[in-house]
């Protein structure tokens, strides 16, 4: 996962991204990533798939601002990381999993990918969560905050997790790891 940190950090000193929260529609343009809003139904979040010669991150309208950020971090993590050739590089296991629409081969994210049981899903969360929630700029953040302002650990989290454009689940987890 090191490695995910560090071409996380180096995406982001490409773009010039040096404070929160982290402008993940931009990132996915800068990458050549078209966003679609989708109706994909319950329990899925997003989806990454080619559209002739444009890759698109689908994703799933009904979902709160900060999973939705999430899903475009998480679906730029399967573009940057699991490509080949300029082309998307999905492991047989994860495809059957998806389904066609439109004659297009969709890989879904939902609820199973997020438990992180694949190697594949557990890289894109990785860099999702580097993205969203930069080391060196997390860093920062918690220097700057005069915590005796703060009754409990919790209410750092959400401040936290404001600032960033998290959950505050993401950001315990990311503090966690």
């Amino acid at each position: 996962m090191k490695r995910i940190e560090e071409i996380v950090e180096q995406l982001l000193k490409s773009l010039n991204i040096t404070a929160a929260p982290t402008p993940v529609r931009k990132i996915a343009s800068n990458l050549g990533l078209v966003i679609r809003a989708y109706d994909l139904g319950s329990g899925v979040s997003g989806a990454l798939f080619l559209d002739g010669d444009v890759a698109v991150i689908g994703v799933n309208p009904e979902e709160s601002k900060e999973r939705r950020r999430f899903t475009i971090a998480h679906e730029i993590g399967h573009f940057h990381l699991h490509k080949r050739n300029s082309a998307l590089f999905v492991d047989k296991d994860v495809l059957l999993r998806g389904k066609e629409i439109g004659g297009v081969q969709v890989l879904f994210r939902d609820g199973n990918s997020s438990t992180g049981e694949l190697k594949l899903e557990r890289e894109a969360n990785a860099f999702a969560a580097a993205l969203l929630m930069p080391a060196s700029i997390l860093a920062k953040e918690i220097t700057s905050l005069k915590l005796d302002e703060y009754g409990h650990d919790e209410d750092i989290i959400k401040e936290l997790a404001r600032k960033f454009g998290v959950s505050s689940i993401a950001m315990t987890y990311r503090l966690t790891n």
